[in-house]
């Protein structure tokens, strides 16, 4: 998922733009739930995720992505903004299965993919 579609998501969710220049703290905390989520979840290099802020107008450093990641937990704890965008880009049981199934898209044969389908729908 490009960056894009994560910042219209929490856009459409809580109404601020994580490519705002500001140090406002709802916008940071934002920008951490895309960052977690590019990191964590696509599984993106620290430079990777720079030169997609970046492409968007916005310069951040590898620095500043690490003490975003580092405080992630707090702003999920505390902000009911970052909660729900939390909950909508990403649910923490099913990381571990998207990982798995990108890592093993090229091995999936029909029945593997029927059986998934199966266990998705009990």
């Amino acid at each position: 998922m490009k960056i894009e579609t994560i910042a219209n998501t929490i856009k459409e969710v809580t109404d601020v733009n994580i490519f705002e220049k500001t140090r406002r703290r709802d916008v940071v905390e934002l920008r951490s739930v895309a960052t977690y989520y590019l990191r964590k979840v696509a599984g993106l290099k620290y430079r990777q995720i720079s030169d997609q802020y970046k492409r968007n107008g916005l310069r951040i450093h590898h620095a500043t992505l690490i003490h975003s990641l580092n405080n992630y937990d707090i702003y999920k704890k505390y902000s009911e903004s970052v909660q729900k965008a939390h909950l909508c880009l990403i649910d923490d049981n099913l990381v571990d299965a998207r990982k798995y199934i990108l890592r093993n898209m090229s091995k999936m044969t029909a029945d593997k993919i029927e059986k998934i389908e199966q266990i998705m729908h009990n």
